[in-house]
């Protein structure tokens, strides 16, 4: 543990790129797939498949009541099209949540695998796009893995796509989504007196040299800039680099829990000759975490009384596959008990549920999926490091979340295949977040 200070698609996609050529753009890629619950080659006829809906969990009911279920491999298969307008803009594929190791094929050629169940992940699909329709073939399997963590919990392991998909579409040079499928901007901060002390840092890159501005905008709750900052910056082509811009603010109104929720917007732009090549806006809420031995649990300085439950992503007869409304009807009952806080057992969960939690003041816990035992090899060693590195990136800015966890029920007594991964584990940890 740490604490730390649409566009619509049926079978493809017709898009007017048009409106993308000032910033970034998003197509859902949700609806109807192809699915086969078996191996299959990349290259299978799907005409046999099944139809399905995605989001979408292959363990949906054999997995919810507690006994046997399916373990294994299966397929999914997508058509869309990108028109000729495109030409010029970059393409990445975004997955939000697959289980357990996913591997993708584009027109027959292997992106890449995704090992883990639980964090986003993205491609970029620039190159090999093609014109006409574009087939996304999708292999999931959620049997058992040596070397990817959960080995076994009290829980079902649901196979699927089971959180959204997505193309995000941007101009050459952009704030990358390819770093570790974070936003691509970071904001640390420091309270100290009436002054609020930020630091934001993007990750940027370009198709070709360019020189361009990066900046840095605060709304308020009305929507009002409160403060703002701008540094140029020179992108070479094919090289990511990072970019950090200092930002104070006077006399912030404080994120106080459920008693005051109060968030800002950051607003983050890389602009040329005052037009937006791209934006990303995260939510920012100021505010201070820590523990005293007498006080218990400080939020911004002052005792604050923590009173919360565990939760799991699943609903009946859809398992993991939950809509933003499932998830937010989850957080109304917590809301609804008088819960101050929120542990999100045992993995990461979507950034729908982050974004409530910012919205509503309760302060999360939220943890890798290192339950209940570990392999003493170097290949876990490395994937669980990773899903810690893929959660502290992807919800970096959420004001919620006041303690990562790296660990729990563990129930292996300490023995230096444990104590040395949880001081790997640590160190990571201290590196993404020292504060």
């Amino acid at each position: 543990m740490r604490f730390r200070k649409s566009f619509p698609l049926a079978s493809a996609i017709l898009l007017s790129l048009a409106a993308l050529a000032a910033a970034r753009g998003t197509v859902d890629l949700a609806g109807e797939w192809r699915f086969h619950k078996s191996e299959a080659a990349a290259d299978a006829d799907v005409a046999g498949w099944e139809n399905v809906t995605v989001p979408h969990s292959y363990n949906a009911k054999d997995g919810q009541d507690g006994g046997t279920y399916y373990r294994g491999p299966a397929w999914y298969s997508k058509s869309f099209e990108i028109p000729a307008d495109a030409k010029g803009q970059r393409v990445f594929l975004q997955f939000e949540g697959a289980f357990l190791v996913t591997d993708v094929y584009l027109n027959g050629k292997h992106l890449g695998q995704h090992r883990g169940g639980f964090a986003g992940f993205d491609f970029e699909i620039t190159d090999d796009l093609k014109s006409g329709a574009n087939e996304l073939r999708v292999r999931v399997d959620n049997a058992a893995n040596e070397d990817v963590p959960p080995l076994s919990a009290d829980f079902t392991m649901e196979g699927g796509i089971y959180r959204p998909v997505h193309l995000l579409v941007t101009n050459d040079a952009c704030i990358s989504p390819l770093d570790h499928g974070s936003p691509g901007v970071f904001i640390s901060q420091e309270i100290a007196g009436d002054a609020a002390k930020l630091s934001v840092r993007a990750e940027l890159d370009a198709l070709h040299d360019t020189a361009a501005k990066l900046e840095v905008k605060v709304t308020d709750a009305a929507g009002k800039v409160v403060a703002s900052e701008s540094k140029d910056v020179e992108l070479a082509a094919g090289k990511r680099i990072s970019a950090t811009i200092p930002l104070e603010m006077k006399n912030p109104h404080l994120w106080n829990g459920r008693k005051d929720p109060y968030l800002y917007q950051m607003t983050v732009s890389l602009m040329k000759e005052d037009a937006a090549l791209d934006s990303v806006t995260q939510p920012l809420g100021l505010r201070t975490f820590g523990i005293d031995q007498e006080k218990g649990f400080l939020l911004n300085g002052e005792p604050y009384a923590m009173h919360g439950v565990n939760r799991h992503q699943e609903k009946r007869d859809m398992g993991w596959a939950l809509a933003d409304a499932d998830h937010k009807a989850d957080i109304d009952m917590i809301l609804e008990i008088g819960a101050t806080c929120l542990r999100l057992a045992h993995y990461q969960q979507s950034r729908t549920v982050l974004d409530l939690c910012d919205r509503s003041g309760l302060i999360v816990w939220e943890e890798i999926p290192l339950v209940n035992a570990i392999t003493p090899s170097d290949a876990f060693a490395d994937n669980a490091e990773n899903q810690l590195t893929e959660l502290i990136r992807q919800h970096f800015n959420h004001p919620s979340v006041a303690a990562w966890s790296m660990f729990n029920e563990l129930y292996l007594r300490p023995t230096p295949p444990v104590e040395s991964l949880v001081k790997r584990l640590k160190a990571k940890a201290h590196e993404l977040d020292p504060g």
